[in-house]
């Protein structure tokens, strides 16, 4: 995981025996940010930015990141700080990348226009 950091601790989840339910789960994490997090708010900020002119209702697809990033913290996968962490290094990633996309169009659209292609 790109965002753990050495520290280990146990789950949220071990005090409140939910790891019991859940048997696939280890019963210590790396710390760090959630995945799920980031990878939800990536997806939600990047498509966001992207059709958002075209479709004005695309804003719920935060919602759906919101409630995915909740369950982790539900099921006690992760403590709310982790959830944070993620879903923010996520809306930094989708931001990224969407400037990176833009840029890369722009700078393509030059290029065409010098060579006479449009």
């Amino acid at each position: 995981m790109a965002f753990s950091s050495p520290t280990v601790k146990p789950h949220p989840g071990t005090q409140l025996d939910v790891l019991s339910k859940l048997k696939q789960l280890h019963p210590l994490a790396i710390f760090g940010a959630s995945s799920h997090a980031a990878n939800t708010f990536a997806v939600a900020t990047y498509c966001w930015l992207i059709f958002r002119p075209i479709y004005r209702w695309i804003a719920i697809l935060f919602l759906w990141a919101a409630v995915m990033t909740y369950s982790r913290i539900y099921l006690g996968v992760h403590y709310p700080t982790d959830v944070l962490v993620g879903g923010g290094l996520g809306v930094l990633f989708g931001l990224l990348c969407y400037r990176l996309q833009r840029f890369y169009i722009r700078r393509r659209e030059e290029k065409s226009k010098s060579a006479g292609l449009l």
